[in-house]
């Protein structure tokens, strides 16, 4: 299989851009196969049958086409792949995601790209495009999104305060209504952070308690909070993905978030040698924790809007 029709070659260079910034540590050769497989990924949102499947389950009045994962730009060299998402799965912000065998970091890249995104999903009304690329750019009216943050799981836990006990229980089922309820509290109270947020899902949730990877806090009112996990890749290189930190509203703001996830991550560094997640640039408690426990950002998605130059 050949996603989107493009040569072995072509599919190869689609890890260029990420080596030229990416710590030198990653190794060339899992970054490429990692990249590889992500645009097969990408290539089986081409196939009808799922597209239909997510037209259905989105409810969204966009022809099969437009829902279709696309080349959007080949001239031999250069390939763009795009494709339609939702912002948080909110019907009322589309937005046009990019990935691109180049680096996007010059404006004339990004005029080019506007232009292309305008010429074939202009008639749908995306909100803008996005793309991932190195940290810190200044790359003019955008928006960052989410930034991924890694870092070694060789960590000193930090003590927790007597308080609190920490669990490990091999299933959520009779915290989850709680820590549902909890979750739309802050949902509500966050507006700006939960749009670009959801909930893990319960059976996610599940799976990592299944295999040990999902701690709970309590303290004397009872469940308040935990900090999840799973086995998930970062550029070809196996490590630990953190999915959920959720503490109740008694306990925020009280730097507990540091202890806890340092905690997490010790007790499972026999099994992993790196920790990395995606974290949203307006969620500053999860960041500062992430910063503070020694993970440094790789890489950033940046939002360009079409309705202004």
């Amino acid at each position: 299989m050949k996603p989107f029709g493009l040569s072995k070659k072509q599919l190869r260079t689609f890890s260029d851009p990420l080596l030229e910034y990416l710590p030198a540590s990653f190794s060339p050769e899992a970054v490429s196969d990692s990249e590889y497989e992500d645009l097969e990924s990408l290539a089986q949102l081409a196939s009808q049958s799922v597209v239909s499947e997510r037209i259905e389950r989105l409810g969204v009045e966009l022809p099969v086409d437009v829902m279709t994962e696309r080349l959007l730009f080949n001239d031999g060299d250069r390939a763009v792949v795009s494709g339609i998402r939702f912002l948080n799965l909110d019907l009322k912000f589309p937005f046009v995601a990019l990935k691109a065998n180049f680096r996007i970091n010059e404006p004339e890249t990004i005029r080019l790209l506007k232009s292309l995104v305008m010429k074939t999903y202009g008639e749908s009304d995306p909100m803008g495009f996005t793309v991932w690329e190195q940290p810190g750019l200044d790359l003019g009216q955008t928006e960052i999104w989410s930034i991924v943050i890694a870092g070694e799981t060789a960590i000193t836990p930090v003590t927790v305060p007597d308080k609190l006990e920490l669990r490990w229980p091999s299933s959520i089922e009779d915290i989850f209504p709680e820590l549902k309820a909890e979750y739309e509290q802050w949902a509500f109270s966050n507006r700006e952070v939960s749009r670009f947020t959801q909930l893990e899902s319960q059976s996610s949730l599940e799976a990592a308690a299944s295999k040990g990877q999902l701690m709970c806090v309590y303290d004397s009112q009872g469940f308040a909070g935990l900090v999840a996990g799973r086995s998930s890749p970062l550029f070809g290189q196996e490590a630990l993905y953190m999915i959920e930190l959720f503490l109740v509203k008694r306990l925020r703001f009280q730097g507990l978030g540091k202890m806890l996830e340092s905690q997490f991550i010790a007790k499972l560094s026999q099994d992993f040698d790196v920790v990395w997640g995606h974290i949203n640039r307006q969620n500053m408690p999860s960041l500062q924790t992430a910063l503070s426990l020694g993970r440094m950002p790789l890489q950033q998605e940046y939002f360009f809007t079409l309705s202004a130059d």
